[in-house]
């Protein structure tokens, strides 16, 4: 079945029928959930892990082959997430800097997350220090939590996948708010630093100082990336 947003959900009832979908995880297509319907009605994952990474895969080996076609207008995004990255941490490499342009352009894409939000909160998390660390034990350039790097199996160490991590919870945070269309990236914002918990329990951004701040930083920035 499509939904509307184009991202497929495939439902399949036995091996056979399975075995026929084969296709459809190769397409191209945006597969958001893969089920087994099985007596009664009911609806299981089936080896949910193994499968999102044989279709994260496909995903991001379709999104790196486009990469390497890059149009014009990719070329000047990229130019200008490098120039800001170079800004926030001149110590980075050259190679290091191209790595974590590629992969949020990569990753924003698979998420479905505009890169220029992405670029704008790793800045204000890390500076773009790859090995940062917070007080609290956050990691790397989004600055994950371990439990919370654990649940999407990324190694925050690592730079493609702490990027990956970034953005996948970033739409974690977003979906959470989407039906508040105009104030989605805020709350969201304040969700990836306080947690959905403590957005959803003051039914919007806390008062807490650092959280507001960190929304008005990103926005900011966010901002300042989007006029350009």
């Amino acid at each position: 079945m499509e939904r509307e947003d184009g991202e497929c959900i495939v439902v399949y009832w036995d091996n056979s029928t399975y075995n026929s979908l084969k296709s459809v995880l190769s397409s191209g297509n945006r597969v958001s959930a893969v089920v087994k319907v099985v007596d009664g009605g009911s609806i299981i994952g089936v080896s949910a892990e193994r499968l999102a990474r044989i279709i994260d895969t496909k995903k991001t080996s379709t999104l790196l082959d486009k990469n390497r076609k890059l149009s014009s207008s990719d070329l000047q995004a990229i130019n200008v997430y490098e120039k800001t990255i170079k800004y926030f941490n001149p110590k980075l490499t050259s190679a290091e800097v191209r790595k974590i342009s590629s992969s949020i352009l990569t990753y924003s894409r698979l998420h479905n997350v505009d890169p220029r939000l992405v670029v704008a909160v790793i800045a204000v998390e890390s500076d773009f220090k790859i090995d940062a660390r917070s007080v609290k034990g956050a990691v790397g350039l989004g600055q994950l939590m371990p439990q919370t790097a654990k649940s999407l199996k990324v190694n925050p160490h690592i730079i493609e996948e702490n990027i990956r991590g970034t953005t996948s919870y970033l739409r974690f945070c977003m979906e959470q708010w989407k039906k508040y269309p105009y104030l989605t990236v805020p709350l969201a914002l304040a969700a990836y630093n306080a947690g959905p918990a403590a957005v959803a329990k003051h039914g919007g951004i806390p008062p807490y100082y650092e959280t507001q701040n960190y929304v008005i930083r990103v926005m900011d920035l966010y901002a300042k990336l989007c006029s350009k």
